[in-house]
């Protein structure tokens, strides 16, 4: 897998987040491949030492480095790197892979964050709730002020206040705020996946 050029993007799993991650839809310019183990819950996920975070670097920068490209970069043997990678992905460090395409740039689009108080023994409740409006591409339960943070996608800034409107009469949503997203400066397009199995029963 290692010797030939990659043509796929990776996901790197990160588990220094301070979010549980409910739920995630690939967006438009996201195609996500259906690799085994892809959504499957990952208990230990950290790499192991200098050198699997320098090689988890180097991949996540250009994911079609081949093996010898990564030896010579890190200064050590091309078998290090295929025992190493084949390890990170056996332990559920690098979780699957995915095609990254090219933004539309005819596309008009408004994004924002939309953070909601909600009514704990209902939050799981609400998450299904929310799954069924399309515009909104992952939720994320989080630390703070407010229990559950969205990112959403709509069409037109009419659109994202009607759903808004629509959110705030939901059963156990106290309060609703939200934010717009002006640019990205950047994007890993990490994938993010729940990263316990019992997040994984909260959607279904």
């Amino acid at each position: 897998m290692l010797g030939r050029k990659r043509r796929i993007s990776m996901i790197i799993c990160h588990t220094k987040l301070q979010i549980n991650c409910f739920f995630n839809r690939a967006t438009s310019a996201t195609v996500a491949a259906r690799e085994p183990g892809m959504i499957k819950a990952i208990m230990q996920l950290q790499p192991r030492d200098q050198l699997d975070r320098k090689l988890l670097v180097l991949l996540e920068k250009d994911a079609r480095m081949s093996a010898s490209q990564i030896a010579r970069e890190l200064r050590i043997a091309r078998s290090t790197v295929n025992d190493r990678i084949a390890r990170l992905e056996r332990d559920g460090v690098i979780q699957g892979y995915t095609t990254i395409l090219a933004a539309d740039p005819e596309a008009s689009q408004t994004r924002a964050l939309i953070f909601l108080k909600c009514e704990r023994r209902m939050i799981k409740t609400i998450t299904r709730d929310l799954r069924n409006y399309a515009e909104i591409r992952a939720c994320y339960s989080t630390s703070g002020t407010y229990d559950l943070s969205c990112m959403v996608e709509v069409q037109y800034s009419e659109d994202l206040d009607a759903l808004i409107d629509d959110v705030s009469l939901l059963d156990g949503i106290y309060a609703v705020e939200s934010q717009m997203i002006l640019a990205t400066r950047f994007s890993r397009n990490t994938g993010l996946q729940p990263a316990k199995a019992q997040y994984l029963e909260v959607v279904k």
